[in-house]
């Protein structure tokens, strides 16, 4: 979301190197047809951006050491709670998965739709870890009775259809930094201003589905009413969805205002990450809390 996705135009090295370079001078006089992807130039070199998709693939290693690490230690809690190890192995593989897209990305030169993909990828990595444990959880949650069957069944759902809800408002929004990106690449980066009235029915249905899910949303606050003034970890959690929420609106308006600034779409996606685990690991725990104990 930076716009750093082509800061190291090869993969796995940098600029062919371990260790990228700071500066310009480190890199020969042709750099730019000497790692040219698919055949085209690449952009001037940019330390700040070389730099971030390089911390970035620095952070993806470490996901995946942490993995491997999730998964053997999941081994051994799959003896007392189901399904842990499964949901471990399933994370750890969607981290491959993520990485191989990543390398593709770079390799098609940020190939539309790919970006989006790869970005619905990490969403399931983070769906997958936290299933994993909420499961190795499970013996330690106190249940709630004080809710019906049909009470369930509505809190739940609601639940499913915010999260459902999230990750299609991520996904359109990525594709809307897609349009973006080919907006930027035809009329440069100073032409800002003109970017939001050649954005199509994306971005239109983008802005007008966050009140709906303001409306779902607050339903589902609705229908846990009771559970708000009991439970401490679900209060928090929720109250931490609405501000969430809150937030992401104000950023939407300002990037709609303020012409797209640069700074407010790298913390419009990661709050909308953040909602998005949010609702799920509520949703989870709700689902847990609710469970009949045999």
């Amino acid at each position: 979301m930076t716009g750093s996705g082509m800061g190291c135009p090869d993969w796995p090295t940098c600029f062919g190197q371990i260790i990228p370079p700071t500066d310009i001078s480190q890199l020969p006089a042709d750099y730019k047809t000497r790692f040219a992807v698919s055949g085209r130039e690449i952009a001037d070199f940019d330390p700040f951006k070389t730099w971030v998709e390089y911390v970035n693939r620095l952070v993806g290693v470490a996901i995946g050491l942490l993995g491997i690490v999730t998964v053997v230690l999941s081994f051994f809690a799959n003896k007392h709670q189901r399904g842990v190890f499964g949901w471990s192995l399933i994370g750890f593989v969607l981290i491959l998965v993520s990485a191989g897209v990543g390398a593709y990305v770079v390799k098609t030169h940020l190939s539309e739709g790919l970006v989006t993909i790869h970005m619905l990828i990490a969403l399931l990595v983070v769906a997958a870890f936290m299933i994993a444990f909420l499961l190795a959880w499970k013996g330690h949650v106190p249940h709630y009775s004080s809710v019906d069957g049909k009470g369930k069944q509505i809190m739940i759902g609601l639940g499913v259809l915010s999260v459902c809800m999230i990750l299609s408002q991520v996904l359109m929004g990525t594709q809307v930094r897609e349009q973006v990106d080919m907006l930027a690449k035809v009329t440069g980066s100073d032409s800002r201003s003109t970017w939001i009235s050649s954005l199509n029915s994306p971005y239109q249905i983008h802005q007008l589905f966050h009140y709906a899910l303001a409306v779902v949303m607050l339903a589902w606050g609705y229908v846990m009413r009771g559970i708000l003034r009991e439970q401490r970890v679900v209060w928090t959690l929720f109250v931490g969805l609405v501000a969430l929420l809150v937030m992401e609106a104000a950023l939407g308006i300002g990037m709609h205002r303020l012409d797209i600034p640069a700074w407010m779409q790298p913390l419009h996606l990661m709050l909308a990450t953040m909602l998005f685990a949010g609702a799920f690991g509520l949703t989870g725990w709700l689902t847990l809390i609710l469970k009949e104990r045999k």
